[in-house]
């Protein structure tokens, strides 16, 4: 018997909720056929069939989380055709192929496992028949931030008997399961104790649960805070690339904070070209699409706006690619147009630095001139600029915010 299982999706995803299968049991699939729809973390991924066979049974109902390496299709391998032979002989050369003995049937698997998007690279692997027992590994093996967490968290234990029972990896364990440790069981009306039932994150939300406690875990967060005046632009200019563009200049001004910083050997990296996550709220969570060459792209505002809404509606559609979130250097979220002056928003590792935008408001402003202060109607919009302090003091943060500010005052309407 043939299996199929969740391929390996790239970015260091471990795990993924299925959506909707494509096919069902005795369908004859060909090689490249739709199989199956998996959200990520990041996306949703349509998986496509790597050989052509029947389908003999499905490993996972719509709602499951798959993990990476489980099995998602059994195929009849006595039922190819003599063209999915053929297909599956190629797809060989190009896939990794490791066959593991079933001890339940005692017969041969052959799993076939690829990284969507790959070349034709792949090794072919011999038999392996490793055991449960065999592949456990102790608690070490655990990345260091998500031990912190735990230690922090005070269910170091529990995590070790976790790692001791689980047949997977314990680098596929995270801060989600850290925080069901945590999580103290539920008072019955008797006054007695009864676990926590409820329907378990998936998808965006289980990935925000994870990014913010990794950011609370690794990143020693301070936010600054600040107001510019904008009436002299405010009603006439676009307020996402005005603050783009303001965003470049901070940048230019204080290349530190558009940077990565990796906790466990402690080296930054600084990048002359800005990616920027931009923040897009949807019905399923929090998306960060990425632009990317921003100094380039701000210059043709009207390419650059296309392309922003372009994205955005594509976050919200979920058909953004896993790529299309990858490598962002910076990130700017603007919570104003939903509710709120201020936030300290979060950065999420490895970047450094995160600015976040308020509602603009109707304010009186005073205004100096010839020596003397008279107060006008204007307009004031919130800034928030949280910022890796392991990174940057406190005086070259201000001095990215100042930039920034000067950049959306509106001395300059260009």
């Amino acid at each position: 018997m043939r299996t199929f299982s969740l391929p390996d999706l790239g970015e260091g995803l471990h795990e993924a909720t299925l959506v909707e299968w494509h096919v069902q049991v005795g369908d004859q699939v060909e090689v490249d056929q739709l199989l199956v729809s998996v959200e990520t973390a990041k996306a949703v991924v349509d998986v496509p069939a790597p050989f052509a066979a029947r389908i003999e049974r499905l490993g996972a109902e719509p709602g499951d989380t798959v993990k990476v390496g489980q099995v998602l299709v059994f195929f009849d391998s006595q039922d190819q055709t003599e063209a999915g032979q053929k297909a599956a002989e190629a797809a060989s050369g190009s896939v990794s192929v490791v066959g593991r003995l079933s001890h339940a049937a005692q017969v041969e698997v052959q799993e076939e496992q690829f990284k969507v998007g790959a070349g034709r690279t792949g090794v072919a692997r011999s038999p392996s028949h490793t055991s449960s027992q065999e592949i456990r590994r102790p608690v070490s093996a655990l990345r260091p931030s998500v031990l912190a967490f735990a230690e922090r968290m005070q269910v170091r234990p529990q995590l070790q008997r976790l790692v001791q029972q689980a047949d997977a990896d314990p680098s596929v364990i995270g801060f989600a399961e850290v925080v069901a440790l945590a999580r103290p069981a539920a008072t019955s009306p008797a006054g007695g104790r009864e676990s926590v039932q409820g329907e378990p994150l998936q998808g965006i939300r289980k990935y925000m649960a994870e990014a913010s406690a990794r950011s609370q875990a690794e990143v020693a967060a301070v936010t600054l805070w600040d107001e510019v005046d904008v009436s002299e632009w405010y009603g006439k200019a676009d307020i996402l690339l005005r603050a783009m563009s303001a965003l470049v200049k901070a940048v230019q001004s204080v290349p530190l904070l558009n940077a990565h910083f990796d906790t466990a050997s402690q080296c930054l990296r600084c990048y002359e070209s800005i990616a920027l996550g931009l923040a897009v709220n949807t019905e399923d969570g929090l998306l960060v699409p990425v632009i990317r060459d921003l100094a380039n792209k701000i210059q043709t505002p009207q390419a650059l706006r296309k392309e922003v809404d372009a994205l955005v509606q594509q976050a919200k559609q979920r058909k953004l690619a896993p790529a299309q979130m990858q490598g962002a250097t910076i990130s700017l979220t603007n919570f104003g147009t939903l509710a709120g002056r201020f936030a300290t928003p979060m950065i999420v590792p490895p970047q450094v630095a995160i600015v976040g935008l308020g509602r603009i408001y109707a304010s009186p402003i005073v205004q100096q001139s010839a020596g003397e202060a008279r107060v006008v109607p204007g307009y004031l919009l919130p800034v928030s600029l949280s910022f890796d302090h392991r990174v940057a003091s406190g005086g070259e943060a201000a001095a990215f915010l100042s930039a920034l500010l000067q950049g959306l005052r509106g001395d300059d309407l260009g």
